[in-house]
């Protein structure tokens, strides 16, 4: 989904740039045909702004899952540690700090990826606010 979104992030931007430049020296008909693609593109980019923040919403959820077997994991094994007399305690102890590690390492990627789509989304929010500018700055004029 990274390079999906800094795929389409990138080849919004061009096109925005494109639609910008060309607005400065057009003649009507060919400034309609502009904002007409100006609006096109912009309801498409707030169709997928919306997918990713759909998919934004996603990975916090699981981030948070994850955290949550992490912790319970670590809770585990501290609490197998106190059970010195249960004849199940070192076998459970061992099972616990295996997960614990693994857990957390898949918590770390987790959190990661969110960062990254949190970032890209952002960006996202300034591709929008130019399209819209663009648009209503065309209509004006």
């Amino acid at each position: 989904m990274d390079k999906d979104l800094d795929g389409y992030e990138k080849q919004t931007a061009h096109r925005i740039d494109i639609i910008d430049k060309k607005l400065g020296d057009a003649s009507a008909t060919e400034r309609a045909k502009l904002i007409k693609e100006a609006q096109i593109m912009y309801d498409y980019h707030t169709i997928r702004v919306r997918d990713f923040q759909n998919e934004r919403l996603v990975h916090l959820l699981v981030t948070f899952f994850f955290a949550g077997l992490w912790l319970l994991s670590a809770a585990g094994g501290l609490y197998v540690l106190t059970l010195a007399a249960d004849p199940s305690g070192p076998m459970l102890n061992i099972l616990a700090w295996t997960l614990c590690p693994l857990l957390l390492l898949t918590e770390l990627f987790y959190v990661r990826h969110y960062y990254k789509l949190e970032n890209g989304t952002q960006a996202l929010y300034k591709l929008t606010k130019r399209l819209h500018t663009i648009i209503k700055i065309s209509i004006e004029n």
